[in-house]
């Protein structure tokens, strides 16, 4: 979902994420530059998009059923 828009690591690396923070809270451009294509990339998405696509998981999972 994130894309190239936030600093990744595995969910259970803590040091990973402090990390992360660390480079975050010491780099305002790096903040800047992600928040900026944050928001760029959040207009790729939509409830109706996200309701239509669930929506339609249901439908394919139960013909399967």
């Amino acid at each position: 979902v994130v894309g190239n828009t936030a600093l990744s690591h595995s969910p259970d690396d803590v040091d990973g994420f402090a990390q992360s923070m660390i480079q975050l809270s010491n780099n305002p451009n790096l903040r800047e530059n992600l928040s900026r294509q944050g928001r760029k990339r959040s207009r790729k998405f939509s409830w109706k998009q996200t309701a239509e696509k669930t929506y339609h998981a249901y439908q394919e999972f139960i013909n399967r059923s």
